[in-house]
């Protein structure tokens, strides 16, 4: 019986994603990105990994990323993912991607370059807390008009 609780124990802890797998500087669980571990600055996040998902602060607080590629096939991008990564300058976002959420590049104080595609039909609060200066003006206003000006609110 014991044997038998066991098996189904790491059954369903493999199913429900316990386990994380590493695939080169990616900590991977299920089909969400939980971490990044690498030391690169120019960080292409690689399209074979099957993510569909950039986890809770997976490259949160970071110092050396400068920039980063997300794959066509990630639909969401989730809370405080990229929040206080100081050198972030640009990042690129697929048109796969429908979902952003809370202080995901809060405080990115050398964001410069983004792009937030059409398909992007979501984006929480805060998600630039700290950046309304570094971003040019029309990327400012776009951004604005398409989210609300809660996306730059300074909750701290």
């Amino acid at each position: 019986m014991k044997k038998v609780f066991c098996a189904l124990l790491l059954v369903c802890a493999v199913y429900h994603g316990v386990f994380a797998q590493t695939s080169g500087d990616f900590v991977i669980e299920g089909t969400a990105l939980t971490s990044y571990t690498g030391s690169a600055a120019e960080v292409v996040i690689p399209a074979n990994l099957g993510i569909t998902a950039i986890g809770f602060n997976a490259f949160g607080e970071n110092d050396r990323i400068t920039s980063v590629v997300i794959p066509e096939g990630v639909t969401s991008i989730g809370n405080f993912a990229f929040g206080f990564c100081g050198k972030l300058a640009s990042i690129s976002i697929p048109e796969s991607v429908t979902t952003i959420g809370m202080t995901v590049f809060a405080f990115c104080t050398s964001l410069t370059s983004i792009t937030i595609p059409a398909s992007v039909t979501s984006v929480g609060d805060y998600a630039f807390a700290g950046c309304y200066s570094t971003l040019a003006p029309a990327v400012r206003d776009n951004l604005v008009a398409r989210f609300g000006e809660s996306i730059f609110y300074d909750p701290w």
